[in-house]
Formats: C-alpha cells, sequence, structure tokens
C-alpha cells in the first residue's frame, strides 16, 4: 500500500506532491489493489486520474481514508452525470428518446451540474428545453459533448 499511497501523493498538489512529475498516473488496478478501497470503477481511470491531479489537501504521506474520498466523490459525480444525462436523452426525439414522455423537462439547474458544462444561462431553460426535444442525433447514451 506504501508504495501506491506515494504515487497518488505525487501524482497530486498536495504538498509533497508532484504534480505526476513522473508521468506515471496512479491506475485503477493499483487503486483497486489498496487494502480497504472499495468501489473502483475501471471506467472512471482518467476521472480518478484527474481528481487525484487537482487534489492539494492530501495529507503527507496519503492515508487510505483520503483516497476513499477522491474515489466516492468521483463515483458520486460521474452517477449524477449519467442520471441528467439519461433524462437529457429521454426529452429528445433521437433514437432512445422518449420526446419528454416523463413530463420532467431537464432543467438549466441540471444542465449546469454537469460535470464540463459551461455557459448555461437560466434565462434560456425553454429554449434548452426545446433544442433537446427537437434533437434526434444524440447518442444513447448522451454524451457531454453533445450537451455542450
Amino acid at each position: 500500500d506504501a508504495a501506491i499511497l506515494a504515487e497518488v501523493l505525487e501524482d497530486s498538489n498536495a504538498t509533497g506532491g508532484a504534480n505526476n512529475a513522473n508521468a506515471t498516473p496512479v491506475t485503477v488496478v493499483q487503486l483497486a489493489a489498496l487494502t480497504g478501497i472499495m468501489n473502483v470503477d475501471n471506467a472512471l481511470e482518467s476521472q480518478y486520474q484527474a481528481a487525484i491531479n487537482a487534489e492539494t489537501t492530501f495529507s503527507d504521506p496519503t492515508t487510505l481514508a483520503e483516497v476513499q474520498t477522491v474515489i466516492d466523490t468521483v463515483n458520486a459525480t460521474a452517477a449524477a452525470d449519467a442520471a441528467i444525462l439519461a433524462e437529457v436523452l429521454e426529452d429528445s426525439n433521437a433514437t432512445g428518446g422518449a420526446n419528454n414522455a416523463n413530463a420532467t423537462p431537464v432543467t438549466v439547474a441540471q444542465l449546469a451540474a454537469l460535470t464540463g458544462i459551461m455557459n448555461v444561462d437560466n434565462a434560456l431553460e425553454s429554449q434548452y428545453q426545446a433544442a433537446i426535444n427537437a434533437e434526434t442525433t444524440f447518442s444513447d447514451p448522451t454524451t457531454l459533448a453533445e450537451v455542450q
């Protein structure tokens, strides 16, 4: 565990970290190998790496609890994004969409909460909803790039 935790710290911007100066980011295999670490999702490797790199508050040495917090935060963000993207698709006329059959259009608050989505204007909610409803080319699942 000590070598992996040292790599996590090295990848971070915390005191004692080196912003991944060795150009070898920690992998999901390494994270999952840490004693007691749970819920590592292979599909989220790049998000874990980005969150670790952005971290400025790790201890030196980094603790298992700090790593688990990063994993839990990334997982929660990914799940929230997936739920909003599913609603965007449901609101659309794209394959897999339902033309807002649930009568619950996506809101500007939901759009603004999506990771990486920028410049959401609250005053344009009805226009966003109409554009999403008219969309016929969203992927299933819808991507963040398609929403932007």
